[in-house]
């Protein structure tokens, strides 16, 4: 029972002409009524059960259209009357092959017309009399069957004879080269195949029906091919039933429409996750396309297919369109696609846009070669360019060292005693514990033997002195091969004990701010830093050994140890940022070659192999991840645009199609061929246009009334095009 306040609202409502559908919706939006409304649903009453207990009136009858449709149609053919035996025999000739004939001379015309309209420069002559035929041969049929069933006629044998007469010998023709098949769908696939000059029914008043027609289009939302006469009521009718039959689910509130806007949200970022990608991973204008894409799916009653919305983000994100078969990945949608792109004439659109996908593929390769800002001609001058600048560097850092030396040993604090004695006791025990004092070189000997006799010679400033002399007896003990001898252990030992006496003193002298301590400590860890580097650097080592450029970067850039290659790369960003864009051209180049092959056909599997020899920890190493990202994307949408799926069975020897090109190519007669053509073309111009429009559609399923009502207003919001009324 209504409350007072409640009872006044609606009163007032009603007092101001509103409906109560009407009263009802604008209550669902007043947060006093809204939350009575709310509780209501708690308890499991549906919106119409409260607005009865409110006092309104709604129906819950929805509006059949097509029956609304068919009774309209029924209703002027009874007005119309029986048809007659001529009537009979007009829908029979011009529903097989000399409609087709009269459709082929008409787009002839228009096409004449055309032309000769961009000679004058305007629009002289009329270019639409193929479409007023197939308008006017379909209103000719809406109404005579109209006709037929309102005033019980029963089958039409009249029209079903004429028609067998008319095409037979066509037929017939037709049969040696397969060709009936495609005959006796003539009068199904080809629609509005009219030629009905002689039937009073002229140009000039079809095009004021069509006008009519189309505005009673727009009126109600519904599409269809009804006759002039039947068109306007059928559109009256069903503009006044749909305007009276909303019922209140056609009316939501924000929180409504956000909710199941987030949920379609929710499914596409799902289908993405299942591809290692999400919305917040796309630009906004991508994930407008998906969602627009996805109501128009859910609006056909079927559910979103994972892999066409993982497929069509990438080609979105490359600015590239797709065909049906190529965003679903549907292996028969496939096979049907490659069939279509072999006919002659209808199917030139599908197979310049596989020609057109191999281009915008190579101007993709070259965008991302050309966004890494490289200079190089090659990989040869890359990698020289890259050396040069890391052996610049490393001579920097070798000049550096020897003034951090000259300067420590003017520095004051060089007379510093190290203890001499103990030294050399230390390194005696180091050779004798290693069964190395016989091996020891007699130049490193006489140095022990001196200082064990004046220790207090032995300073600061002298053991740099004796540790240059060990390095240098340290490199001439090595044998040819390079590798250790007996002296070189040993030597090793003694230079061992001398690094650890000057280590401990360096620091404490450090400490008392020693001015030699501390610049030879500086000159020690910066010899060490560029040590480390050379032998971290392979790449180096094979440099200074003589190994081409060209063939060092097969080696360390493409293959070789992965950190090596990043401790190489961040040197160069620190020293020479123009090297690494270098590397990064040369090796997009590398992936370009292997993709694109001397004929310009783009390869998938070539992509793919350069791109698993590289690895993704070796890229991005190179490139940021977003560059990354870039290039799989094109690898992703070569795969998607030219690669087969399984079980696709695509016939590539053309025997199908050119059967039938063959068989229109026999034909000598202009009539034949127009008429063949009419047969032929459309249908099969019908089938390219739906292979060439993506969707990521998936399996139907079972949408309730309520949600379909919500997407039917998400679409006159404006957030899809098209109408949401069944029968379009």
């Amino acid at each position: 029972m209504a409350g007072e306040q409640t009872k006044a609202y609606i009163e007032a409502q009603r007092k101001a002409g509103k409906s109560d559908i009407a009263i009802f919706n604008s209550m669902i939006d007043i947060p006093k009524f809204k939350a009575g409304i709310e509780q209501g649903n708690k308890l499991g009453h549906t919106n119409r059960q409260i607005a009865q207990g409110l006092g309104l009136n709604i129906s819950s009858q929805p509006v059949d259209l097509d029956k609304v449709k068919k009774d309209a149609m029924l209703a002027e053919g009874k007005k119309a009357g029986k048809t007659n035996t001529m009537d009979s025999v007009a829908m029979g000739l011009t529903g097989g092959i000399g409609g087709g004939a009269a459709q082929g001379f008409y787009k002839l015309i228009d096409l004449v017309a055309g032309g000769a309209n961009k000679v004058i420069g305007r629009d002289y002559l009329p270019t639409n009399q193929y479409k007023k035929f197939t308008q006017q041969r379909q209103d000719f049929a809406d109404l005579h069957n109209a006709q037929r069933e309102a005033n019980d006629q029963g089958f039409d044998w009249v029209q079903l004879g004429t028609g067998i007469a008319s095409e037979a010998p066509l037929a017939v023709l037709g049969r040696g080269y397969q060709g009936a098949k495609i005959l006796s769908k003539a009068g199904a696939k080809v629609t509005g195949q009219n030629a009905l000059v002689g039937a009073g029914i002229g140009g000039s008043s079809f095009a004021g029906d069509v006008e009519q027609r189309l505005s009673n289009t727009v009126l109600s939302g519904l599409g269809g091919a009804a006759g002039a006469a039947v068109g306007e009521k059928i559109g009256q009718g069903l503009g006044k039933a749909i305007q009276t039959g909303k019922n209140t689910a056609s009316k939501f509130s924000t929180t409504q429409t956000n909710q199941f806007l987030s949920q379609i949200n929710q499914k596409l970022d799902d289908a993405l996750n299942q591809h290692g990608m999400s919305l917040g991973d796309l630009s906004n204008e991508v994930v407008s396309s998906l969602r627009k894409d996805a109501l128009k799916a859910f609006q056909s009653g079927k559910n979103l297919n994972a892999d066409a919305i993982a497929r069509k983000a990438v080609l979105d994100k490359l600015g590239l369109k797709g065909t049906k078969a190529q965003v679903s990945g549907d292996a028969k949608e496939w096979q049907q696609q490659a069939e279509l792109a072999k006919i002659n004439g209808a199917g030139d659109p599908l197979r310049e846009k596989f020609i057109d996908d191999n281009v915008q593929l190579t101007r993709l390769l070259n965008e991302a070669s050309d966004t890494t800002k490289g200079t190089s001609v090659d990989s040869y001058e890359a990698m020289d360019s890259a050396l040069k600048s890391i052996q610049d560097q490393l001579g920097q850092n070798k000049e550096y060292i020897r003034t951090a030396y000259n300067s420590a040993r003017q520095a004051q604090g060089n007379d510093v005693k190290l203890g001499g004695a103990d030294f050399v006791q230390e390194a005696n025990k180091a050779l004798k514990d290693s069964y190395a004092t016989m091996e020891l070189p007699a130049s490193i000997r006489s140095i022990l033997k001196r200082f064990e006799k004046k220790p207090d010679e032995f300073t600061l400033g002298e053991s740099e002195a004796v540790i240059k002399k060990l390095n240098q007896a340290h490199q001439a003990s090595l044998k040819i091969d390079g590798t250790p001898s007996s002296e070189t252990y040993a030597i090793g030992l003694v230079r061992d004990v001398l690094n650890n006496r000057q280590n401990t003193t360096l620091q404490n002298l450090a400490s008392q701010n020693n001015p030699a301590a501390e610049l030879y400590q500086l000159g020690r860890q910066a010899h060490g830093f560029n040590a480390n580097q050379i032998e971290s650097m392979p790449l180096l080592q094979d440099a200074v050994k003589g190994v081409e450029p060209d063939k060092l970067f097969n080696k360390h850039i493409l293959g070789g140890n992965v950190n090596e290659l990043d401790k190489t790369i961040q040197i160069l960003k620190n020293v020479s940022p123009q090297s690494v864009n270098d590397i990064k051209q040369q090796v997009v180049e590398f992936i370009s070659k292997k993709a694109i092959n001397s004929n310009g056909q783009f390869s998938p599997s070539g992509m793919k192999g350069a791109l698993d020899k590289l690895t993704d920890r070796r890229m991005l190493t190179m490139f940021s991840p977003k560059e990354f990202s870039q290039i799989k994307d094109i690898s992703k949408a070569a795969d998607y645009l030219i690669s087969q799926p399984p079980h696709s069975y695509v016939n590539n020897s053309n025997t199908s199609a050119t059967l039938a090109n063959h068989f229109l190519g026999l034909l000598k007669l202009p009539g034949a061929r127009i008429a063949l053509s009419a047969v032929k073309d459309v249908p099969d111009s019908i089938a390219v246009s739906k292979a060439m429009q993506p969707s990521i559609a998936g399996e139907a399923i079972p949408i309730s009334q309520g949600t379909q009502d919500l997407i039917e207003r998400l679409t006159r919001a404006g957030l899809i095009s098209g109408s949401n009324l069944p029968n379009q």
